[in-house]
């Protein structure tokens, strides 16, 4: 199977970040200045963006431009509603905290994925 190309792959990360935050594809058009079919054109790999749109996606996402690009060869949008639902409700919680509080839930997460053995693969900073 071939490997995504590069549109591809940055298409999909701005998807998986979308959807993390719960945010909609007019949502996120509208506050970046560009249509909806852009969006759905970047996110589905048909043509990639200048970087000031890359800086303005980066914004509002809440990560910053080099995130946009920091994806593994093996990019899945998430796969189920639920999964989906969850992350969305994590995302909530979680952008309500200070920065201490951040890292200490980063923690506890990480200690609990090494005893359970269930690491993707992916490495963590």
């Amino acid at each position: 199977m071939a490997k995504p190309d590069l549109k591809l792959k940055f298409g999909m990360r701005i998807r998986g970040l979308r959807e993390a935050q719960g945010m909609t594809q007019d949502e996120l058009a509208e506050k970046i200045g560009r249509s909806v079919d852009t969006v759905s054109n970047i996110e589905r790999g048909v043509y990639g963006t200048r970087i000031d749109v890359a800086g303005r996606i980066a914004t509002i996402l809440k990560v910053s431009v080099a995130d946009l690009f920091s994806f593994e060869d093996d990019v899945q949008p998430f796969a189920t509603r639920e999964h989906r639902r969850l992350v969305q409700g994590l995302t909530a919680i979680l952008n309500g905290l200070d920065m201490k509080s951040l890292l200490t839930i980063k923690d506890v997460i990480e200690a609990s994925v090494k005893l359970t053995g269930r690491r993707s693969g992916r490495s963590h900073r």
